[in-house]
C-alpha cells in the first residue's frame, strides 16, 4: 500500500520559486480615423471702423492750354438777289450758275446773265449767283448770298451727283454749262470756282460772286 505524505503550510512557502523578469512591451496599436469636422460657428460681430485716412493733398498745377479748335462754318447771311435778262440758246433752269459781263464789277450792276462755265475764260467762270426764280417775261432772279432752297428734284437737274438732291456739308463748285458739282475741276487750264456749301439736301449757303482759281 502506497504512503501519502501531507505537507504543511510552511512547507508550501518553501516550494515557491523566484519571480521571473517583466516581458517586453507590446507594439503601439494603429491610430484611429479622424472624426468629422464640426459645423461652422456663427460669425462674430463686425469690428469698429478704423480712423479716416490722412488729409487731401494739395491741388496740382494747371495744365497747358490746348490748341484752338477749327473755325466753324459761316452762319447764314441775308439773301441777296437781283433781276436780269437771261441770254442763252437754252432756257433758264432753277439752280443754274450764271455769270455777267466781264465789265460788271458786282452782281448788283449786272443786267443780263448767261450760264457760267469752268472750261472757258476767267470771266465765264466767275459765278455771280444761282437762278432762284424764273419770271413770266423770261427774266430771272439771281441769288448771290444767303440760303437758297430748292426741291431735291430741282437740284438734281443742275447738281452732281444727282439722285437725292445736295450732299450735306459738301462744297459745290462750278462745272460746265451752268451746272455745279461737289468736286472741283481737275483738268489743267480749267477754273475752280466755289459757289456754296450744302446745308442739307435742299438748301445751299451761297458765297458768290466767286473768285475763280486756274487749275494747274
Amino acid at each position: 500500500m502506497a504512503q501519502i505524505t501531507i505537507l504543511s503550510a510552511a512547507d508550501e512557502d518553501d516550494c515557491e520559486g523566484e519571480r521571473g523578469e517583466r516581458g517586453k512591451r507590446g507594439h503601439r496599436g494603429h491610430r484611429g480615423h479622424d472624426g468629422s469636422d464640426g459645423s461652422t460657428g456663427p460669425t462674430g460681430p463686425t469690428g469698429v471702423t478704423g480712423p479716416a485716412g490722412g488729409p487731401t493733398g494739395p491741388t496740382g498745377p494747371t495744365g497747358p492750354t490746348g490748341s484752338t479748335g477749327a473755325t466753324g462754318a459761316t452762319g447764314p447771311s441775308t439773301p441777296q438777289t437781283f433781276t436780269a435778262t437771261f441770254e442763252s440758246l437754252g432756257p433758264p433752269v432753277l439752280g443754274m450758275a450764271v455769270t455777267g459781263s466781264v465789265a460788271a464789277p458786282s452782281p448788283g450792276t449786272v443786267t443780263s446773265v448767261a450760264p457760267a462755265d469752268a472750261t472757258g475764260t476767267q470771266g465765264a467762270a466767275t459765278v455771280f449767283g444761282l437762278i432762284s426764280a424764273i419770271n413770266g417775261d423770261g427774266s430771272v432772279e439771281v441769288q448771290s448770298q444767303g440760303e437758297l432752297t430748292l426741291t431735291t428734284a430741282e437740284w438734281d437737274v443742275v447738281a452732281s451727283p444727282s439722285g437725292s438732291g445736295l450732299v450735306q456739308s459738301e462744297a459745290y463748285f462750278l462745272d460746265v454749262s451752268g451746272h455745279i458739282a461737289d468736286v472741283a475741276p481737275g483738268t489743267p487750264g480749267d477754273w475752280s470756282s466755289q459757289v456754296g456749301v450744302a446745308l442739307n439736301a435742299t438748301t445751299m449757303l451761297l458765297c458768290c460772286p466767286s473768285v475763280p482759281i486756274v487749275v494747274t
